[in-house]
């Protein structure tokens, strides 16, 4: 292995043929992957991103939304120029990925290049072929979010670090400070990936090993870039931001609550083992890299010149800084069930990788060496299981493939009753072959990563997010549903998402469903959607509202009226006011009791639900709204508590339609699977969320029986 240079120098040697052969092949495996697409999934995230791209393109007049940056959102413009229909556009969005994510061999070339300039050019394109396959990467190459620019922008940025050291001229730094400006605009955390690189060089300026003037152009530029956030963000008619989540304040207050600390260190060792797992240990490789690479120039006495040694460590450091970022940022109280997220680390994990991919065509693997990746991966995932295991149940089903790619597949690929457990084998299954073939033949090593690595993105993509898969089964209904309303409203309805009321169930439903992108005009109507807990009757339509509301000013909701009759753009309908203020306490009175009476306890088996038809008298002055009141903020429901000593569980229900006062109706609940035998006392009423229940409730006892 040749010693390390000092500093970096040389000249840029153009890319071998198999670097354009490898981005072409990229654009297109992630461009046909698309197409096998039929229109959006429905995820969070990249409403907000393709909300902010319609703004910006003028295709629709304002955003009311909160939340994500835009500066993804300003590279998908094009898509919204080239095409109206929704799932035209989408396609075009991931097109545009594509293209970013192709130029990755590009970069990882140069990177690698310049860190070790004596090695053979083949070998570099390996290496760099190898991160570009990531099967992570691949995956969210399929999703409208900041990560499929946050890749290509650091794996830029690296590659520009390392021209740093080896030309030290101010172009090359205004280049590199623009790359890390550019990463903070496209998403907040991206600037803590770049900050420890600008730091490393910052303190190799410090040794003497770089010109002050190159750094300072490098900061300069970084903080000009940056301050492009605020017209950008002005673009995109954004009010708010979720920036105050990536505040130093915030992230510090944090990081010295002692109750978060467990949470912090549990989520930062989740996404490490996440990149441990699915980079079959290489970042353990990388890591080891840096290590010796530095241990041997300080033995060497040249660490203050050693270009190499300076890149490794800020390379390492800047995966540390995601790690960390990732873990306090999902502390409790806010989302502590992400343990294993490994998205928000993951630009910072593919230089690793290809580091890691060379470093194996460079020294061949010895049974220490295999026994540090192994060891450290079971310890890490031992540390998981143990804090997964102390999650509560809600918690864990949180836990998706879009955050552990490699973990998710582990488990799908050997489902187990013992998740860890599967994860654990497939770990050290897939390790033990890979050192094994690298032992005997490098280059087939770093083929059998992408093989690999190919394999599990196709397994993800086929049995997730293509037509017939598990996202897509379970939410397209929504998607469909939601443009039929629209075509309902011929263009004038614009779905928009309701501030802080139930932000994460609102955006399950519609914010990437995007009617806005037509252009809406002034006499619009702003509508948030929420999905119905049943079955709309055919002789009822949907009305869109826009009154004021008490909730933080923000768009309040669709409702149901009864009647074919119903003007869908009319705002002067009757507006069912419960939805969206308390009842006053004397409206909040209605007679419940079962239809038909039980004759005595009602008996159950362990693991049977209980279907209750509930009779329904409204005694107050307000009118009780039907399956429409769900998709109001403050919804009227059935509700059921069933409780025994030891604790109690509540259950929510519907009711079939709208009540008059006075008048008599009917709704149902479903209750259980009860898993646990004994005896229960069941209470049954009406209640408004998030305000109280009603007078007038019933109750009964529950016997269940062991089978």
């Amino acid at each position: 292995m040749p010693g390390p240079d000092v500093p970096l120098q040389g000249h840029r040697p153009s890319a071998p043929a198999g670097i354009p052969i490898c981005a072409a092949a990229l654009f297109l495996l992630m461009l046909g992957a698309s197409l096998l697409l039929a229109g959006p999934q429905v995820f969070a995230d990249e409403g907000s991103y393709l909300l902010n791209a319609a703004t910006i393109s003028g295709r629709i007049a304002a955003n009311p939304h909160y939340g994500y940056y835009s500066g993804y959102s300003a590279l998908l413009v094009p898509a919204f120029l080239v095409a109206r229909d929704a799932d035209t556009v989408y396609h075009a969005a991931l097109a545009i990925n594509a293209l970013l994510l192709a130029t990755m061999p590009f970069a990882f070339y140069a990177f690698t290049r310049r860190l070790w300039p004596a090695l053979d050019a083949r070998r570099h394109a390996l290496a760099a072929i190898g991160a570009s396959a990531y099967a992570p990467m691949l995956v969210l190459s399929q999703f409208t979010m900041s990560e499929a620019a946050l890749l290509p922008a650091f794996a830029w940025f690296m590659a520009n670090a390392a021209a740093v050291f080896e030309r030290d001229r101010r172009d090359t730094a205004l280049v590199l400070g623009g790359l890390g400006g550019a990463l903070f605009l496209l998403h907040p955390r991206g600037a803590l990936m770049a900050l420890p690189v600008l730091a490393i060089l910052s303190f190799s300026a410090a040794l003497g090993g770089l010109r002050w003037r190159t750094i300072a152009t490098a900061w300069l530029a970084f903080f000009v870039v940056a301050a492009l956030h605020g017209p950008i963000e002005s673009l995109a008619g954004r009010t708010a931001t979720h920036k105050g989540g990536y505040s130093v304040p915030l992230l510090l207050s944090r990081l010295v609550d002692p109750h978060n600390l467990p949470w912090i260190g549990a989520n930062a060792i989740g996404a490490a083992t996440e990149a441990i797992v699915t980079s079959l240990g290489l970042v353990v490789v990388a890591v080891c890299c840096a290590a010796t690479e530095s241990v041997q120039a300080v033995r060497d006495g040249i660490w203050r010149d050693s270009g190499r040694v300076a890149l490794l460590t800020a390379c390492v450091l800047s995966w540390a800084s995601a790690l960390l970022v990732t873990g306090i940022f999902f502390a409790p109280p806010d989302r502590a069930d992400q343990i294993a997220y490994g998205r928000y680390a993951l630009p910072t994990l593919l230089p690793l990788i290809a580091i890691a991919l060379l470093r194996l065509q460079m020294v061949v693997p010895k049974a220490r060496d295999i026994g540090w990746v192994i060891g450290t991966g079971i310890v890490c995932l031992a540390v998981c299981a143990a804090a997964f295991a102390c999650l509560p149940e809600a918690a864990r089903l949180n836990w998706n493939f879009l955050n552990s790619v490699g973990l998710y597949a582990a488990q799908k690929f050997l489902p187990t009753d013992q998740p860890w457990l599967s994860i654990a084998i497939c770990f050290l299954v897939s390790v033990s072959v890979l050192a094994a073939i690298a032992r005997r033949c490098a280059p087939t090593a770093v083929w059998t990563f992408v093989a690999l690595n190919a394999l599990v993105a196709t397994f993800i993509w086929t049995t997730v997010v293509r037509p017939g898969s598990t996202i897509y089964s379970i939410d397209r209904p929504l998607v469909a549903a939601a443009r039929a309303l629209d075509a309902v409203a011929e263009g004038h309805l614009r779905i928009a998402l309701a501030g802080d009321v139930d932000l994460w169930e609102t955006l399950s439903l519609g914010a990437r469903l995007f009617p806005q992108m037509r252009p809406c005009p002034a006499q619009c109507i702003v509508a948030s959607i929420r999905p119905l807990e049943s079955s709309v009757p055919r002789d009822e339509r949907l009305v869109a509202i826009d009154p004021p509301s008490p909730i933080h000013g923000a768009p309040t909701a669709l409702y149901i009226a009864p009647g074919p009759t119903v003007d869908a753009y009319a705002r002067d309908h009757e507006v069912p006011s419960e939805g969206f203020v308390p009842l006053a306490a004397e409206d909040r009175n209605a007679t419940t009791t079962i239809d038909p009476p039980p004759r005595g306890s009602v008996v159950l088996r362990v693991g049977q639900t209980l279907d209750v038809r509930v009779r329904v008298v409204n005694l107050g002055s307000r009118t009780l709204s039907g399956p429409a009141g769900n998709l109001l903020p403050m919804p009227l429901r059935v509700g059921a508590r069933l409780s025994r000593p030891d604790g109690s569980r509540e259950y929510r229900g519907v009711l079939y339609r709208p009540i008059a006062p006075g008048a008599t109706g009917y709704g149902h609940v479903r209750i259980g699977p009860i898993d646990r035998p004994g005896s229960y006392t069941l209470e049954l009423g009406m209640l408004q969320e998030s305000v109280a229940w009603f007078d007038g409730g019933t109750d009964t006892s529950v016997l269940v029986e062991d089978r």
